[in-house]
Formats: structure tokens, C-alpha cells, sequence
């Protein structure tokens, strides 16, 4: 076991993930385990050399991390976004622990951020280059964020609508309908359309 000095109730991301390597064998590309912590940080783990923490990265305002990790590329890079009980939405460099941008969404964010892709794996947002980052808030809200300039590019307080209730779920998509389906305190599960306009 490993002492992280801090309770974790994040799920933790392996990353990247082991892929077929095209010979019906698995291939292991990397021994990375990454987690957001209670004490407002963001570590990697080398599970290959015991839990030698590789890089500790703390978020803006350092708030408690309920969020899981999700994995990304930005400008050809591999990061993670997550999100925190602060309201911020952080992306790291996973190589070094760099934080790149942070965005505040300005209520407690407790689901695991999500990356609009479509059936092939192509992020959204093609022509510029980089993904849409979806994420939900306890305020009930949902907000696009840019992959790139961790700019909010639309959001429901923008169009002047409000789930009735906390949002405490993480937001799954369908990339190839651009939709997004949130579960919400309220007793509701809504399905909220993507538009194009961002791009």
C-alpha cells in the first residue's frame, strides 16, 4: 500500500489505458495511475516502481477533488481535465504535472468532466484543433469549455436555463447526436442537445 497523506474518493485513472497492439496481444504503453486527492491536488503515481509519486500539481483554490480524471490531448499533448468543490475545471500535462488552464465555473463540480468525440475517436472540434470539454455543476448548470484556451465557449446560465437541482453526475455523451445525458437531484435524467455554433 501507499501513504498519500490524504483521503482520495476520486476513481482512479490509469493512463493511457492498455491498447491491442494489433497482434491480438495487449500492450502496455504506460504505468501512470492519476487522481485527484481531498487536499486539493492532482498526483501521478509510477505503479511500475512502487508508487513513486512522479508529479504533484496543486489546483486553484485548493479545494477538495471528488471529480475523476479524464483523458485528453491538447495540442498534441496528453493531459488530463478535472474538475473541484472549488468550481474549477483544471488541465495538467500528464508527462510533467504542468498546469495548462483553469477555468471557474463558479460552483462545486463532483462528476467527471467529459470529451466530445465522434464514433472514431476524432475530437469535435476538428477544424480548431482541439476538444469540447463538458462539465456540470452542483449550481445545476452545464458548460462547453475549449479544450485549448480552457475558455467557456456555451453554457445553460448563458441561454438562461437551469436544472432543478444539483448536479452531482457526471455527464455521459452520445458524440455522434452531440447530446449530452445528466442525472440530477431533482429525479430527472435530462438530455441536453450540443449546436454546432460554438464551432
Amino acid at each position: 500500500h501507499i501513504d498519500c497523506w490524504t483521503p482520495i474518493y476520486s476513481k482512479l485513472l490509469v493512463y493511457p489505458k492498455c491498447m491491442n497492439s494489433g497482434d491480438n496481444t495487449i500492450k502496455k504503453y504506460s504505468t501512470k495511475l492519476i487522481f485527484g486527492a481531498i487536499d486539493g491536488s492532482v498526483r501521478c503515481l509510477d505503479t511500475s516502481e512502487n508508487g513513486v509519486e512522479m508529479w504533484n500539481t496543486t489546483v486553484p483554490k485548493q479545494k477538495p477533488i471528488f471529480s475523476g480524471c479524464c483523458p485528453m490531448k491538447v495540442n498534441g499533448l496528453d493531459c488530463i481535465v478535472v474538475g473541484t468543490n472549488g468550481g474549477n475545471v483544471s488541465c495538467i500535462d500528464t508527462k510533467c504535472g504542468e498546469l495548462l488552464w483553469s477555468f471557474d465555473a463558479k460552483s462545486a463540480i463532483l462528476g467527471t468532466p467529459a470529451v466530445l468525440v465522434d464514433d472514431e475517436g476524432n475530437y469535435s472540434n476538428e477544424k480548431k484543433n482541439n476538444a469540447i470539454v463538458v462539465v456540470t455543476t452542483t449550481a445545476g448548470f452545464v458548460s462547453l469549455i475549449d479544450s485549448s484556451t480552457g475558455e467557456e465557449v456555451a453554457s445553460t446560465a448563458a441561454k438562461g436555463y437551469r436544472l432543478d437541482g444539483e448536479i452531482f453526475s457526471s455527464p455521459i455523451l452520445d458524440s455522434t447526436n452531440r447530446v449530452a445525458y445528466v442525472g440530477c437531484r431533482d429525479n430527472h435524467l435530462y438530455k441536453i442537445r450540443i449546436s454546432k455554433r460554438h464551432e
